[in-house]
């Protein structure tokens, strides 16, 4: 589902494509124009735009934000912070915050899965 961020990761040259199970992504986020598949090894640049994998990927995946989706399995916290609320993942020091638009949709969402 996406590239590694460096060449120096894993030895791969930067045009090296690596196939990620969905199981393994915590979040797709977007910053600096493009979209990133992040785990719990790093992050890995995607092709496509968040409303084409929005539209592709299962029930699992749900907005967290304008710039963020998020992999619900993966999700271990939901904390109230400053900024609003943050969500933590499983075996993972990575964080997403929720805005306050996708909030109600992504903790009902939350509440029907366990």
């Amino acid at each position: 589902f996406g590239r590694k961020t460096g060449p120096e990761d894993h030895g791969l040259s930067s045009s090296d494509v690596i196939i990620l199970p969905l199981t393994s992504i915590l979040f797709f986020e977007t910053s600096d124009r493009h979209v990133w598949a992040h785990d719990r090894e790093g992050s890995h640049l995607v092709k496509q735009t968040l409303r084409q994998l929005e539209a592709s990927l299962p029930s699992d995946f749900d907005r967290a934000s304008k710039s963020a989706l998020v992999n619900c399995r993966q999700i271990n916290a939901v904390k109230r912070s400053i900024m609003g609320y943050e969500l933590g993942f499983t075996a993972s020091y990575k964080k997403v915050f929720v805005s306050r638009r996708y909030y109600q949709t992504l903790i009902s969402h939350l509440h029907e899965m366990r």
